[in-house]
């Protein structure tokens, strides 16, 4: 999936991303927006915030659900954020979802 993978511990990654999805959707939607949809998906998808680096399909799922097509983008900026973040290039990979990428990136960094 990606190259060059710095180590990084699963707790701090699971910061990281929680830190990238959080300041993604906060950018695109605003702090209150950001808040109902973070509700939405607790309340709707038995998903808390602090479990969205565990269960990226629930969250995609949620996101899907609440955006329509456009969950795409959102998904997008989180994994090129993250890639910037732990200075990776993306592969892109056919047939390859949010969680996908979410998944291989926690199994690659341990």
């Amino acid at each position: 999936m990606m190259s060059s993978m710095n180590l990084v511990s699963e707790e701090k990654l699971d910061d990281l991303i929680l830190e990238i999805v959080e300041n993604v959707l906060t950018e695109i939607f605003g702090i209150a927006s950001t808040k109902v949809m973070l509700q939405t998906i607790k309340k709707r998808y038995h998903l808390e915030v602090q479990e969205i680096p565990q269960e990226p399909r629930v969250f995609s799922h949620a996101l899907r659900s609440i955006l329509g097509k456009n969950h795409a983008v959102i998904e997008d900026l989180i994994l090129e954020n993250l890639c910037l973040k732990l200075e990776l290039k993306l592969k892109v990979k056919k047939d390859y979802t949010f969680s996908d990428y979410i998944m291989d990136l926690r199994f690659e960094s341990l």
